[in-house]
């Protein structure tokens, strides 16, 4: 799926730009969606999916000797 690609190059970005070292991402991707629009069954809901729901787990380590600047958080997990 396009979204998980789009996730994963932005995530490696942003590590990147914080100096931080990205071991690897988990990307899992849900949705809801009716086949009826497409199929011709219904065209009172729109087409594609109705609801998308993302969970990205991140393995992300501050390099060793870096502190943390106060109030920053190192990344876990994600969106929704």
């Amino acid at each position: 799926m396009s979204l998980a690609g789009c996730l994963n190059v932005t995530g490696h970005e942003v590590a990147k730009e914080r100096g931080l070292a990205l071991e690897g991402m988990r990307i899992r991707i849900e949705g809801a969606m009716s086949p009826c629009t497409f199929i011709g069954c219904s065209l009172e809901e729109r087409a594609g999916f109705q609801r998308i729901q993302v969970t990205v787990d991140a393995d992300c380590r501050e390099p060793a000797g870096r502190r943390s600047h106060p109030g920053s958080t190192t990344p876990r997990s994600a969106a929704r």
